[in-house]
């Protein structure tokens, strides 16, 4: 997942400070990105070294409340990864989160975190949840990746940079329904 590359990129700043910007370059270049996407994943990291429980309590305005949650997983991943290979699933998870993120962004909503190959996001209301799920079910970042979602709308208590609580339970349980490119909602999210 992205922790990973950002992991890396931060131990080759650690090694090679000097030539930072140069690094950079090389670094993502290595990985087959373009200098626009290098660019767009250094404000995603510095945006991600941002989130903090206190900013995702700021978001919410207060330690719980009632959000529309979500639930994404990219379809047949595990099949994918055998056919690909270990390195180029990377690449595409890679490029799904970078995509993912920018929507994420363009709608205000927050990422809770990444799971594996989905993500756990909240949002303010149903329907922008749900402008999420369709604008990355049209755009997933890589042309090999198809998305299946989960839409339900409750409340969420914040603890160590994490949502907890029942309705999180259930909503990963909305976004396990679908077998396909599906977006699923509760009868809440509806």
């Amino acid at each position: 997942d992205f922790k990973v590359l950002r992991t890396g990129w931060e131990a080759a700043c650690t090694t090679f400070s000097s030539d930072r910007d140069e690094l950079r370059s090389k670094f993502f270049a290595s990985r087959g990105f373009s200098e626009g996407e290098t660019r767009y994943m250094e404000f995603v990291k510095s945006a991600m070294n941002a989130t903090t429980e206190s900013g995702f309590k700021e978001w919410m305005g207060s330690d719980e409340g009632i959000v529309a949650i979500v639930f994404t997983d990219i379809v047949g991943s595990t099949e994918l990864g055998e056919k690909v290979g270990d390195q180029e699933m990377e690449t595409i998870r890679e490029s799904h989160f970078v995509r993912a993120r920018q929507i994420l962004h363009n709608l205000k909503g927050w990422e809770i975190k990444a799971l594996g190959d989905g993500l756990l996001a909240t949002f303010r209301t149903a329907s922008v949840a749900l402008a999420f799920c369709v604008d990355l079910r049209l755009d997933t970042g890589h042309a090999r990746v198809s998305i299946r979602a989960g839409i339900h709308v409750g409340g969420v208590q914040i603890r160590e940079n994490d949502a907890f609580g029942n309705e999180v339970n259930f909503a990963a349980r909305v976004g396990s329904k679908g077998t396909g490119a599906e977006i699923w909602l509760s009868d809440r999210a509806k």
